[in-house]
């Protein structure tokens, strides 16, 4: 799937385990708050991460690429993103 095909105008499909609200925190925080939650859940169990703050999306997309969980669905909602990440 490419990139761009990851943001749609609804949850299309993915039924998250957990949901993390992490509002407009930045400085690392959504990394931090994501690492947190991956840890609760078993491989193949999805988190979706809500956030307001703008760098939380290349924030998420490199920690992603950087831990090898998979970013599955980027979800607009107005100011709001949501993040569906999968666990490896």
């Amino acid at each position: 799937m490419k990139e761009n095909e990851l943001t749609v105008k609804k949850l299309e499909g993915i039924h998250p385990t957990l949901h993390v609200q992490l509002g407009d925190c930045g400085m690392g925080m959504p990394v931090m708050r994501t690492w947190q939650a991956m840890g609760k859940l078993k491989p193949g169990e999805i988190v979706q991460l809500s956030s307001s703050h703008p760098l939380a999306e290349p924030d998420l997309k490199a920690w992603c690429r950087s831990s090898g969980n998979k970013l599955v669905q980027i979800v607009i909602e107005g100011d709001e993103k949501h993040f569906c990440v999968k666990k490896t």
